[in-house]
């Protein structure tokens, strides 16, 4: 009988976080998605901790509390700041996938007023991916900064930091 009610549980957390993903799409209901987000992971974390095998509870709790940690001040990151900190977030996996996540949201949403995509989004994210040791990243994303804002001179003085630290001495 517990077998089961676990892996009804399990089903019910899949299919919220795949309602999440939907939802997460537009931003009329990304704040349904959020909160389906946070049921479904709720769900899994418990149905995980109610199951016999689990006898080292403390790793959970250690989970729990990184979760917090993490997500509190994330959850204080204005929305109109989502595809900075979605670029942040994949800047520490690759600074492709962070750069084509936010040209895509740039071109359906720039214009119109519910996101940010100033001159200062992608160079506080290269200062942020230099602040984190991976200055490749940072300089790609001042490239692409480039691409919107070309007369940008806090873009290429940013720039011109990061290669001279790296000991890049061209005139690129």
């Amino acid at each position: 009988m517990m077998y089961g009610i676990s892996q009804f549980g399990y089903l019910v957390a899949s299919a919220l976080f795949i309602f999440a993903l939907h939802w997460m799409n537009t931003p009329a209901t990304a704040r349904r998605g959020v909160y389906a987000g946070v049921a479904g992971t709720a769900m899994a974390v418990i149905v995980t901790w109610a199951e016999p095998s689990v006898i080292h509870h403390v790793w959970i709790i250690l989970a729990i509390v990184a979760g917090f940690i993490v997500g509190v001040p994330l959850s204080r990151v204005p929305l109109t700041a989502v595809p900075q900190r979605t670029a942040l977030s994949h800047a520490f996996g690759g600074a492709a996938a962070g750069l084509a996540r936010f040209k895509e949201l740039r071109e359906k949403f720039y214009g119109g007023q519910s996101y940010d995509f100033s001159e200062n989004g992608l160079l506080q994210i290269a200062q942020r991916a230099n602040t984190a040791n991976k200055a490749d990243d940072a300089l790609a994303y001042l490239q692409a900064n480039l691409e919107y804002y070309p007369k940008s001179a806090r873009t290429y003085q940013l720039m011109a930091q990061i290669k001279n630290a790296k000991g890049d001495k061209r005139a690129r």
